[in-house]
């Protein structure tokens, strides 16, 4: 059975210097293995990276999400798929956008949040 590829939050726990102590390097990516993906991502850093989080949604259409979580959060983009991230934002992220079970009202959430929405 093939598996469906996910949006993931990966956290960098090493020391960052152009981070501040509020803020926490996390990638915010695509697989069908997270941890798997974990595994290939640690072998070219020295800091541990840790899994944080993965959508409930899955599917064709999961780069939609991807890509809106990276456009949310483009002022806080270190490189490539990396973000400076409060815990708060990361709490959003888990709590409120990756309990969807449909991308569509995931992505929805993401631009027009019921709730609070931190930036």
């Amino acid at each position: 059975m093939k598996r469906r590829k996910k949006v993931y939050l990966i956290m960098c726990c090493g020391w960052q210097p152009e981070i501040n102590a509020k803020k926490y390097p996390v990638k915010i990516g695509i697989s069908d293995d997270v941890h798997g993906r974990i595994s290939q991502l640690q072998t070219g850093n020295p800091y541990p990276l840790t899994y944080l989080a993965e959508s409930r949604c899955a599917g064709s259409e999961i780069k939609n999400l991807e890509q809106a979580l990276h456009e949310k959060f483009t002022p806080q983009l270190l490189r490539g798929e990396w973000f400076a991230l409060t815990k708060l934002q990361i709490v959003w992220v888990r709590d409120r956008i990756f309990r969807h079970k449909n991308i569509s009202d995931a992505v929805s959430e993401v631009f027009h949040p019921a709730r609070f929405s931190p930036n």
